[in-house]
C-alpha cells in the first residue's frame, strides 16, 4: 500500500466532484480508511436504482477488468428495464404534501449538516425547492413521499406507518409493565434523535472504580455507537409502503430489540449480512440524506 498524503480534503474534492458531474444524483460515500499506517481513500457504491448514469455526456460499462461506453442496445435495454419497474415508494408523489406543511427549519438545517460534513454541497442552499429539487424529493412540479417522511412536520396525518413505538419493560417475558412507553412522530431525523435520546436514558448504567483512579467510570451496558447504528439502518432500510408497518424498539432488561417491516433484498440471505455484501438500499433518497447529514457513515 503506497497510501495518499493529506488524504480527508483530497477524499472531500472527489466526493464533491462526483456529486456534480453524475446525472441523476447518485448515492455512494467516500471514506478515508487507515491501513498499515497509510491513508487510503475508499469509494463505496450501491447498485444504482436510477440507471442509467451519465457522466460528462455519456454512460458506460464495466465489462471484467475494462470500462467502455454503452452502445445503443445496453441503453435500451437499461431505460426498458426501468420503464417496467414500478416507482419505488419513496418516489411516488405525495399527493397531500401541501407547501406550509413543510419544517423549513429541518430543510435548512441539511443544509448545514451537509457543509459540515462536506458531503454534498448545494448550488442555492437558500432556496428551498432548489435544496429539495437536488436532494430528489421534489420532481416533477410535486413533493415525493420521501420529502414528506423527511420534512414534512407531522407526516403521520397521511402516512400513519412512519410513527415509532420505543418501549422499556420491567421483565424479559411476558411484562405488562413498562416503566417507559412513548410514540414518537415528526420529521424522519428529529424522530431518530428522539428515540437515541429514549435509549440514551433507558439503557442501564455500569460504574466502574478502577484501583489506580478515584473518579467513577460510567459505561453503558450497550455501545452508544453500535445502537445508533442499528437505529439508523432501521429507519434507512425498512418498508414504508404497508399502512401495517412502522417501527419498534423494545428494552428489556437483557437485551434490546429493534424491529422494522420489510424484507431482505431477494439478492441477499441473513447468512449474507455476517459478511462481506452488496449494498443494496431499499430507499436510498431516504439513505442519502441520513449520509450527508453525517448519521450514516458508511452505505
Amino acid at each position: 500500500i503506497v497510501g495518499i498524503e493529506n488524504a480527508r480534503p483530497i477524499a472531500l474534492h472527489l466526493q464533491a466532484f462526483l456529486n456534480d458531474v453524475i446525472s441523476p444524483k447518485a448515492f455512494f460515500s467516500v471514506n478515508v480508511d487507515e491501513e498499515e499506517n497509510q491513508s487510503i481513500i475508499s469509494i463505496e457504491v450501491p447498485r444504482g436504482k436510477d440507471r442509467p448514469y451519465v457522466f460528462e455526456g455519456a454512460v458506460y460499462i464495466r465489462q471484467k477488468a475494462k470500462t467502455r461506453t454503452a452502445d445503443a442496445m445496453t441503453l435500451r435495454d437499461m431505460v426498458q428495464s426501468q420503464s417496467i419497474e414500478p416507482d419505488r415508494w419513496e418516489r411516488r408523489p405525495s399527493v397531500a404534501l401541501e407547501p406550509e406543511d413543510l419544517d423549513t427549519h429541518e430543510i435548512f438545517k441539511t443544509t448545514e449538516d451537509a457543509l459540515k460534513s462536506g458531503r454534498f454541497d448545494f448550488s442555492d442552499s437558500k432556496d428551498q425547492i432548489a435544496v429539495l429539487a437536488e436532494l430528489g424529493v421534489y420532481r416533477s412540479g410535486m413533493y415525493t413521499q420521501a420529502a414528506d417522511v423527511l420534512f414534512a412536520k407531522n407526516p403521520a396525518v397521511r402516512h400513519p406507518q412512519v410513527r415509532v413505538r420505543a418501549t422499556r419493560f420491567a421483565e424479559d417475558k411476558g411484562s405488562d409493565e413498562y416503566p417507559d412507553d412513548r410514540v414518537f412522530q415528526g420529521p424522519l431525523v428529529q424522530v431518530l434523535n428522539k428515540v437515541l435520546d429514549f435509549t440514551g436514558r433507558n439503557v442501564p448504567i455500569a460504574s466502574h472504580f478502577k484501583n489506580d483512579r478515584f473518579q467513577r467510570e460510567d459505561k453503558p451496558q450497550y455501545p452508544v455507537y453500535a445502537l445508533r447504528e442499528g437505529l439508523v439502518n432501521a429507519f434507512a432500510h425498512r418498508d414504508y409502503a404497508g399502512f401495517s408497518g412502522g417501527l419498534s424498539i423494545g428494552i428489556y432488561p437483557t437485551r434490546i430489540e429493534i424491529w422494522n417491516s420489510g424484507r431482505l433484498p431477494k439478492e441477499l440471505k441473513v447468512g449474507d449480512l455476517r459478511k462481506n455484501h452488496p449494498s443494496l438500499p431499499t430507499n436510498p433518497d431516504m439513505a442519502h440524506l441520513l449520509y450527508i447529514r453525517g448519521l450514516m457513515e458508511r452505505i
